[in-house]
């Protein structure tokens, strides 16, 4: 999971949909359809703390 809303906030409709499409884009960087630039470009418009995001990510290939 890459993205869940903070706290005990609700899920409406418009988390629902920046789930969705983050969802979509990790397809897509996946099967190469979209860049890496393109790829965190969608998940900062879904509201996706980046840095966070990218920390957590590094982290985690370091201990691959």
């Amino acid at each position: 999971m890459l993205w869940l809303p903070t706290g005990n906030e609700k899920m409406d409709e418009q988390t629902i949909n920046n789930f969705l499409i983050s969802r979509q884009a990790l397809e897509d960087f996946l099967d190469l359809k979209i860049t890496p630039q393109e790829y965190i470009d969608t998940l900062d418009g879904c509201d996706l703390k980046i840095d966070d995001y990218l920390d957590d990510v590094s982290f985690n290939l370091q201990n691959l």
